[in-house]
Protein backbone atom coordinates (compact mmCIF):
# COMPACT_ATOMS: atom_id res chain seq x y z
CA UNK A 1 0.00 0.00 0.00
CA UNK A 2 1.44 3.36 -1.03
CA UNK A 3 -0.11 6.42 0.58
CA UNK A 4 1.17 9.77 -0.76
CA UNK A 5 2.04 12.64 1.56
CA UNK A 6 -0.93 14.87 2.52
CA UNK A 7 -3.51 12.19 1.69
CA UNK A 8 -5.20 12.72 5.06
CA UNK A 9 -5.98 15.98 6.85
CA UNK A 10 -4.98 14.75 10.31
CA UNK A 11 -2.51 12.23 11.68
CA UNK A 12 -4.12 9.09 13.07
CA UNK A 13 -3.37 5.48 13.94
CA UNK A 14 -3.92 3.48 10.72
CA UNK A 15 -5.53 0.10 11.39
CA UNK A 16 -3.74 -2.06 8.81
CA UNK A 17 -3.65 -5.83 8.29
CA UNK A 18 -2.93 -8.17 5.37
CA UNK A 19 -3.74 -11.90 5.33
CA UNK A 20 -4.53 -14.31 2.46
CA UNK A 21 -4.99 -11.58 -0.17
CA UNK A 22 -7.29 -9.65 2.15
CA UNK A 23 -6.36 -6.13 3.13
CA UNK A 24 -7.85 -4.23 6.05
CA UNK A 25 -7.06 -0.57 5.47
CA UNK A 26 -8.60 1.22 8.44
CA UNK A 27 -12.26 2.32 8.20
CA UNK A 28 -14.21 3.75 5.30
CA UNK A 29 -15.23 6.77 7.38
CA UNK A 30 -11.80 8.45 7.09
CA UNK A 31 -11.63 10.52 3.87
CA UNK A 32 -8.58 10.35 1.59
CA UNK A 33 -7.79 13.35 -0.58
CA UNK A 34 -5.35 11.62 -2.92
CA UNK A 35 -5.29 8.22 -4.59
CA UNK A 36 -3.82 5.37 -2.58
CA UNK A 37 -2.02 2.66 -4.56
CA UNK A 38 -2.95 -0.93 -3.69
CA UNK A 39 -0.64 -3.65 -4.97
CA UNK A 40 -0.98 -7.40 -4.46
CA UNK A 41 1.77 -9.84 -5.48
CA UNK A 42 -0.09 -12.84 -6.92
CA UNK A 43 2.85 -15.13 -7.74
CA UNK A 44 1.73 -17.84 -5.27
CA UNK A 45 -1.78 -17.83 -6.75
CA UNK A 46 -0.40 -17.90 -10.31
CA UNK A 47 1.61 -20.98 -9.33
CA UNK A 48 -1.68 -22.53 -8.12
CA UNK A 49 -3.33 -21.84 -11.49
CA UNK A 50 -5.32 -18.64 -10.88
CA UNK A 51 -6.13 -16.66 -14.04
CA UNK A 52 -4.80 -13.18 -13.30
CA UNK A 53 -6.77 -11.73 -16.24
CA UNK A 54 -10.01 -12.73 -14.49
CA UNK A 55 -8.92 -11.38 -11.08
CA UNK A 56 -9.48 -7.92 -9.65
CA UNK A 57 -9.20 -5.90 -6.46
CA UNK A 58 -12.55 -5.30 -4.79
CA UNK A 59 -13.75 -3.15 -1.91
CA UNK A 60 -15.88 -5.49 0.20
CA UNK A 61 -18.50 -4.08 2.59
CA UNK A 62 -20.70 -6.85 4.01
CA UNK A 63 -22.47 -8.35 0.96
CA UNK A 64 -21.57 -5.39 -1.26
CA UNK A 65 -18.66 -5.75 -3.69
CA UNK A 66 -17.22 -2.78 -5.57
CA UNK A 67 -14.94 -3.60 -8.50
CA UNK A 68 -11.83 -1.42 -8.72
CA UNK A 69 -10.25 -0.84 -12.11
CA UNK A 70 -7.33 -3.23 -11.75
CA UNK A 71 -4.15 -3.39 -13.80
CA UNK A 72 -1.89 -6.42 -14.17
CA UNK A 73 1.87 -5.79 -14.00
CA UNK A 74 3.74 -9.08 -14.22
CA UNK A 75 2.56 -11.08 -11.22
CA UNK A 76 1.04 -8.05 -9.50
CA UNK A 77 -2.46 -6.62 -9.42
CA UNK A 78 -2.67 -2.87 -8.79
CA UNK A 79 -5.49 -0.40 -8.31
CA UNK A 80 -5.95 3.13 -7.04
CA UNK A 81 -8.57 4.23 -4.54
CA UNK A 82 -9.57 7.13 -2.32
CA UNK A 83 -11.63 4.88 -0.05
CA UNK A 84 -10.32 3.13 3.03
CA UNK A 85 -11.88 -0.19 4.02
CA UNK A 86 -11.58 -3.93 3.42
CA UNK A 87 -10.11 -5.05 0.10
CA UNK A 88 -9.95 -8.52 -1.36
CA UNK A 89 -8.74 -10.24 -4.52
CA UNK A 90 -11.67 -11.82 -6.34
CA UNK A 91 -11.76 -13.90 -9.51
CA UNK A 92 -14.70 -13.69 -11.92
CA UNK A 93 -14.97 -16.52 -14.45
CA UNK A 94 -18.77 -16.48 -14.74
CA UNK A 95 -20.32 -14.95 -17.84
CA UNK A 96 -22.88 -12.17 -17.48
CA UNK A 97 -26.55 -13.04 -18.10
CA UNK A 98 -28.94 -11.86 -20.81
CA UNK A 99 -32.52 -12.83 -20.03
CA UNK A 100 -36.16 -11.78 -20.20
CA UNK A 101 -36.21 -10.90 -23.88
CA UNK A 102 -39.65 -9.36 -24.46
CA UNK A 103 -40.42 -11.54 -27.47
CA UNK A 104 -40.08 -15.20 -28.41
CA UNK A 105 -38.00 -16.53 -31.27
CA UNK A 106 -39.70 -15.83 -34.66
CA UNK A 107 -42.38 -13.55 -33.13
CA UNK A 108 -44.04 -10.87 -35.26
CA UNK A 109 -43.40 -7.47 -33.65
CA UNK A 110 -45.68 -5.36 -35.88
CA UNK A 111 -47.84 -4.26 -32.94
CA UNK A 112 -45.01 -3.04 -30.67
CA UNK A 113 -42.70 -0.04 -30.90
CA UNK A 114 -39.80 -1.53 -28.90
CA UNK A 115 -38.29 -4.63 -27.34
CA UNK A 116 -36.54 -5.17 -24.00
CA UNK A 117 -33.90 -7.51 -22.59
CA UNK A 118 -32.39 -7.68 -19.11
CA UNK A 119 -28.70 -8.03 -18.30
CA UNK A 120 -26.81 -8.77 -15.08
CA UNK A 121 -23.44 -9.78 -13.72
CA UNK A 122 -23.08 -11.08 -10.18
CA UNK A 123 -19.47 -10.17 -9.43
CA UNK A 124 -17.29 -7.74 -11.38
CA UNK A 125 -20.17 -5.90 -13.07
CA UNK A 126 -21.12 -5.04 -16.64
CA UNK A 127 -18.39 -3.34 -18.66
CA UNK A 128 -20.12 -3.06 -22.03
CA UNK A 129 -23.12 -4.10 -24.06
CA UNK A 130 -23.78 -3.88 -27.78
CA UNK A 131 -26.67 -4.92 -29.96
CA UNK A 132 -26.94 -5.48 -33.70
CA UNK A 133 -29.87 -5.88 -36.08
CA UNK A 134 -28.92 -7.63 -39.30
CA UNK A 135 -25.27 -6.82 -38.61
CA UNK A 136 -25.87 -3.09 -37.99
CA UNK A 137 -25.21 -1.61 -34.55
CA UNK A 138 -28.37 -0.38 -32.81
CA UNK A 139 -28.89 1.93 -29.87
CA UNK A 140 -30.08 0.22 -26.70
CA UNK A 141 -31.08 2.46 -23.79
CA UNK A 142 -29.88 1.05 -20.45
CA UNK A 143 -31.91 1.55 -17.28
CA UNK A 144 -29.50 0.99 -14.38
CA UNK A 145 -32.28 0.60 -11.82
CA UNK A 146 -34.08 -2.23 -13.66
CA UNK A 147 -30.95 -3.54 -15.45
CA UNK A 148 -32.89 -3.47 -18.70
CA UNK A 149 -31.94 -2.65 -22.26
CA UNK A 150 -34.63 -1.24 -24.53
CA UNK A 151 -34.57 -0.61 -28.27
CA UNK A 152 -37.13 1.59 -30.00
CA UNK A 153 -38.06 0.77 -33.59
CA UNK A 154 -38.50 4.48 -34.37
CA UNK A 155 -34.87 4.54 -35.53
CA UNK A 156 -35.95 2.43 -38.56
CA UNK A 157 -32.84 0.23 -38.48
CA UNK A 158 -34.94 -2.91 -38.80
CA UNK A 159 -35.67 -4.48 -42.18
CA UNK A 160 -39.01 -5.38 -43.67
CA UNK A 161 -39.63 -9.03 -42.77
CA UNK A 162 -37.03 -11.17 -41.04
CA UNK A 163 -34.58 -9.50 -38.61
CA UNK A 164 -31.57 -11.07 -36.89
CA UNK A 165 -30.85 -9.71 -33.41
CA UNK A 166 -27.53 -10.16 -31.61
CA UNK A 167 -26.84 -8.78 -28.11
CA UNK A 168 -23.31 -9.02 -26.67
CA UNK A 169 -22.61 -8.31 -22.99
CA UNK A 170 -19.12 -8.25 -21.45
CA UNK A 171 -18.25 -7.99 -17.76
CA UNK A 172 -15.28 -6.15 -16.27
CA UNK A 173 -13.02 -9.22 -16.37
CA UNK A 174 -13.73 -9.99 -20.04
CA UNK A 175 -16.34 -12.74 -19.71
CA UNK A 176 -18.77 -12.41 -22.64
CA UNK A 177 -22.30 -13.64 -23.32
CA UNK A 178 -24.15 -13.51 -26.65
CA UNK A 179 -27.86 -13.74 -27.31
CA UNK A 180 -29.08 -14.42 -30.85
CA UNK A 181 -32.73 -14.24 -31.87
CA UNK A 182 -34.99 -13.71 -34.86
CA UNK A 183 -38.14 -11.61 -35.17
CA UNK A 184 -40.33 -10.33 -37.98
CA UNK A 185 -41.55 -6.80 -38.49
CA UNK A 186 -43.22 -4.98 -41.38
CA UNK A 187 -42.16 -1.49 -42.43
CA UNK A 188 -45.17 0.76 -42.81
Amino acid sequence: VTIPKNTFIDDFYLDFDVANNNLKLHKKTVPAYQNILLEFDMQNEIDKGIDLKKSFIALVEGNSITHLTTQTKGSKLTARTKTLGKYQILTDTVKPRIFGLSFKENDNLDLVDSFTAYISDDLSGIKSYNAYLNGKWILMDYDYKTKSLIHYFSDNVFEDGKNLLKIIVTDKTGNTTNLDSVFYKTKK
